[in-house]
């Protein structure tokens, strides 16, 4: 086990980066590697496992520490054309290590960094290189946070022990030994390939929960009830950064197989990673919950619905995106729900409710007309959704919902015949095709217990039709 004392403290200025935590395990053997080539390993990430012994065009690596990691590079274009010899003991200069860094953070070929291209590249600018990489592409990893003491790191300045603190958390570099970094001393190409192997992988897997978090953040732009030409066009325009050319037409064409917002409310505003698995060097899956909220939940927390999600995220073309999703059941959380199939709406209750009663009843509509003046020339249902807690000595306020027809509803505001006795009208809370749903403009008129959260849960946009 790393044997170095660790100071448990946060971590002025460090970036989170996506969450592993790290335990620490020496994996080679000190007899048999010279002291000055050891960098102690960290556990891997999950999903990820030592590679096995590959063939490879280099002929002084074999049996080498390094080689599976040296060997993973090669597989993935990092070494170019080089062949022979490898030369795990040689430096390298500021321009190698720049290219190395282009190719695992995608950037453009004119890329500056701070360090000098000619010079050997030290261990404690390759820290700061691979520390500011990450910012630059503005990518978050979780790590446990753990400052390392070396003996030969107290004259550093402030940005290289941020850089320090920010690549020993990670587990991308360790010192040479327990005891100390060697901060100034160049790097090697053995060391350069553990150090680069592990930030690919780093960089990966942060890279596919940046891509599907903000995939996330897009499903509530999708609006998949809309006529088949604006479902299309929005799809192109908030999912064609995010998926595969084929899995956006699939979608385009089935768009009830797609994610995206469904009702009015709630609304998909998220999604929540459970867990991230590494399929192959080009391939995660990702398995997750599409979090749904309403007003209530954006105001005061908590989560109206979940869906499950798994998603296939392939690096095509240098580029991840989104190339498979499988959608699971929708699982209500915060809220009850009650649905009615006659009429077809269903209404989000708060949790309290649970164990709610249903009382029918029916308006009636009065012909405002002389001579007929006061006949009932109208009527329809009224469903009161009615408190578990309402007892006929402990009345609570009910929730009263009216059901028009649409045309008795244009009739009613074109004051063709009047609902009670107020001098307004009830208040729409919804419709579909066939029925328009409102609440009693004076269903509040006594003040009864829970009026208060009747008020609160009917700003909540609790009623949503089908």
């Amino acid at each position: 086990m790393v044997k170095s004392k660790l100071l448990k403290i946060g971590l002025t200025g460090a970036i989170l980066l996506g969450g592993t935590s790290i335990v620490f395990a020496n994996t080679i053997n000190n007899e048999i590697i010279p002291q000055r080539n050891i960098i102690p390993i960290s556990t891997l990430i999950n999903g990820d496992s030592l590679p096995s012994f590959t063939e490879t065009r280099f002929t002084d690596i074999q049996k080498h520490w390094a080689y599976n990691e040296i060997t993973s590079l090669e597989a993935k274009g990092m070494w170019g054309d080089l062949s022979g010899n490898f030369e795990p003991n040689k430096t390298i200069n500021g321009e190698e290590f720049a290219s190395y860094l282009t190719k695992i953070f995608n950037f453009k070929a004119d890329s500056n960094f701070e360090f000098d291209n000619e010079l050997e590249v030290t261990r404690i600018e390759v820290a700061k290189a691979i520390k500011e990489s990450f910012e630059k592409k503005k990518l978050s990893v979780i790590m446990t946070q753990m400052f390392p003491l070396y003996e030969d790191t107290k004259d550093l300045t402030q940005e290289e022990i941020s850089a320090l603190s920010f690549v020993f958390n990670t587990g991308i570099m360790k010192g040479r030994t327990d005891q100390k970094f060697f901060p100034n001393d160049a790097i090697t190409k053995a060391e350069l390939a553990v150090v680069l192997d592990r930030t690919q992988a780093i960089y990966d897997k942060v890279s596919v929960e940046s891509l599907v978090e903000d995939f996330g953040r897009k499903l509530q732009a999708v609006s998949l009830q809309a006529p088949v030409d604006i479902v299309s066009k929005s799809m192109e325009e908030n999912y064609g950064d995010f998926v595969s050319p084929e899995l956006l037409a699939k979608w385009q064409n089935n768009p009830q197989n797609a994610p995206g917002r469904i009702l009015s409310s709630p609304w998909p505003d998220r999604i929540e990673i459970l867990s991230l698995d590494k399929l192959s060097g080009d391939a995660y899956e990702v398995k997750g919950e599409i979090i749904e909220i309403t007003s209530t939940e954006k105001v005061r927390g908590g989560v109206a619905a979940k869906l499950p999600i798994t998603l296939e995220v392939k690096n095509i073309d240098n580029r991840w995106i989104i190339d498979d999703v499988t959608l699971g059941v929708y699982q209500e959380t915060d809220s009850i729900v009650y649905r009615n199939s006659q009429y077809g709406f269903n209404f989000s209750l708060p949790e309290n409710w649970e164990g709610y009663s249903i009382i029918t009843d029916n308006w009636e509509g009065s012909d405002l007309e002389a001579p007929q003046e006061g006949r009932t020339v109208e009527t329809g249902p009224i469903i009161s959704i009615r408190h578990p807690k309402w007892t006929a000595q402990n009345q609570r306020q009910d929730i009263p919902i009216m059901i028009f027809t649409v045309n008795q509803w244009e009739a009613l505001q074109q004051n063709e015949f009047s609902v009670g006795a107020a001098p307004i009208g009830p208040r729409e809370l919804g419709r579909n095709t066939e029925y328009v749903f409102a609440i009693p403009a004076r269903y509040n008129y006594a003040f009864p217990t829970g009026y208060e959260e009747v008020e609160n849960i009917l700003e909540s946009n609790p009623l949503q039709t089908k």
